[in-house]
């Protein structure tokens, strides 16, 4: 029931949103749960970020996953004001305000660098959704060029529909509560008909998903990925993510 309380907000949300938003992106994240925005930031822009990561990674307390492959900094944006605005658009605050909330938002920026460790399980430690009775997006940009090998994004299409949630959890026996997913669950998906999308671009390319979709960062193999991510809530932070957050 839970499931189908929230969605009744959201489309009641859709329903009262006057304020225009452009409608490519919208439809893509409604049918497949993600939309690709090129050239959102410069080269130069990139370049600047990526100093400030590595700089902010030496100064700042920064969480790394146990390979020591994916460096995560939680709240970047609120010690370095020059990170505040990455993604203050209004073709983005659109997007938020029609199809999550159009009156509540909590957000930080979380800044990360991964790079290739024997074992890493990519980024985000494997396939997961972020939450499963709700809406979540997130606004991701790639700081460096991110090709297959380089721990890009990869989702698959439609899962964050209530229905297909549902259905993917029953059809390999799991609780409907449940969000985490194993590589041969991924592969059972697949065989009954899914596909999962590889998320691949240059510097400056923006992805916006639905995380309550099944997703992960790709195990990285070369090179040295750098992204930062726009975490979203239409409440109040989870204490588990809060306590991460630089103050």
């Amino acid at each position: 029931m839970k499931y189908f309380i929230s969605e009744f907000k959201y489309v009641f949300n859709e329903l009262l949103h006057n304020e225009e938003v452009q409608d490519e992106f919208y439809d893509d994240i409604k049918t497949n749960g993600y939309c690709v925005i090129k050239d959102f930031l410069t080269k130069d822009q990139c370049e600047t970020y990526r100093q400030l990561i590595d700089d902010g990674i030496e100064k700042y307390e920064s969480v790394a996953d146990d390979e020591k492959s994916d460096y995560r900094i939680f709240g970047i944006d609120r010690l370095i004001p020059e990170i505040r605005n990455v993604f203050a658009r209004p073709v983005l605050e659109g997007l938020y305000k029609k199809y999550v909330d159009r009156n509540q938002l909590n957000s930080f920026i979380m800044a990360n660098r991964v790079t290739p460790k024997p074992g890493n399980l990519g980024s985000g430690g494997g396939w997961h959704r972020d939450s499963i009775n709700r809406r979540q997006l997130k606004f991701i940009v790639y700081l460096s060029d991110v090709g297959s090998v380089n721990g890009n994004f990869q989702y698959m299409p439609k899962s964050h529909r209530v229905w297909d949630k549902l259905g993917q959890n029953r059809s390999l026996k799991k609780g409907l509560s449940e969000y985490r997913y194993s590589q041969e669950d991924i592969d059972t998906l697949v065989k009954n008909g899914n596909r999962v999308d590889e998320l691949t671009g240059s510097q400056g390319t923006l992805i916006v998903a639905d995380t309550s979709g099944i997703h992960r960062g790709k195990p990285i193999v070369e090179g040295v990925r750098y992204a930062m991510t726009n975490y979203m809530f239409d409440h109040k932070i989870p204490v588990h993510i809060e306590n991460l957050l630089l103050k």
